[in-house]
C-alpha cells in the first residue's frame, strides 16, 4: 500500500496516533500549536489550546487528551495544571482534572490516566514518587467519577484480554535524581 504525504504542519515535535487520527504537536510563529489529521475525511484540526504551555497529547479512536500549563521559567516546573479531552472533529473541550504535577495523560477504553509527581518522602534528595490516577470517562471525555489513586490499591492482574499491570523502572540522569517510574491500566474483572 502506497500513501500520500500528509498535509500537515512542520516541524513537528511530538505525535500520537489511533485508528482514526493523528495528533502532530507543531511549531508554529507563537510556539507550538496542537493539530489532529482524521484519516477517513483527511481533515485538519486545530485544537482549541488555551493561552498555556501544552504536553502530552495522546488520542485513543478519536478521543484526544493533553495537559496545559503555565511553565515557571525559575523552577523548572508547570503550575496551574489541567489536563483536557477534546472529541474530534468538533469537541467540546472538556476538563478532566485540575491538580499540580500532573503528566503522561494517556485514553485507552473509556479511561484517562496519568501520573503526579512529588519527592519520595524516604529519599527526597534522590527519587520521585510518581503516582498514578485515572477516571473513567464518557464517550466526550467527561468524567464520570472522581479520580482514583492506584497506589492506594493493591495492584491485580486479571485473566482474559484485559489486563491491569504495574511495571516499575528505575531513570537516572547525569548530575540528576533517580526516577521511580510506574506505569498502569485500569484492570477490568
Amino acid at each position: 500500500m502506497e500513501l500520500e504525504p500528509l498535509a500537515l504542519p512542520t516541524p513537528t515535535w511530538e505525535a500520537a496516533v489511533s485508528d482514526q487520527a493523528l495528533l502532530v504537536d507543531a511549531k508554529s510563529d507563537d510556539g507550538f500549536d496542537l493539530w489532529a489529521y482524521l484519516f477517513d475525511t483527511a481533515m485538519l484540526i486545530k485544537m482549541p489550546i488555551g493561552p498555556y504551555d501544552f504536553f502530552g497529547a495522546n488520542i485513543d479512536g478519536s478521543l484526544a487528551v493533553w495537559c496545559e500549563g503555565d511553565f515557571d521559567e525559575n523552577l523548572g516546573e508547570y503550575n496551574n495544571q489541567r489536563i483536557y479531552a477534546f472529541r474530534l472533529p468538533d469537541g467540546p473541550k472538556v476538563e478532566v482534572a485540575a491538580r499540580e504535577a500532573m503528566s503522561y495523560p494517556k485514553v485507552k477504553d473509556g479511561w484517562i490516566t496519568w501520573v503526579e509527581g512529588a519527592p519520595w518522602e524516604e529519599n527526597p534528595d534522590e527519587y520521585w514518587r510518581l503516582r498514578i490516577y485515572g477516571v473513567q470517562v464518557d464517550p466526550n471525555g467527561n468524567p464520570k467519577a472522581h479520580p482514583w489513586n492506584s497506589c492506594r490499591r493493591r495492584p491485580r492482574l486479571c485473566s482474559g484480554t484485559r489486563y491491569g499491570l504495574m511495571i516499575f523502572r528505575r531513570h537516572t540522569w547525569p548530575g540528576s535524581r533517580q526516577l521511580l517510574w510506574m506505569c498502569s491500566t485500569p484492570a477490568r474483572t
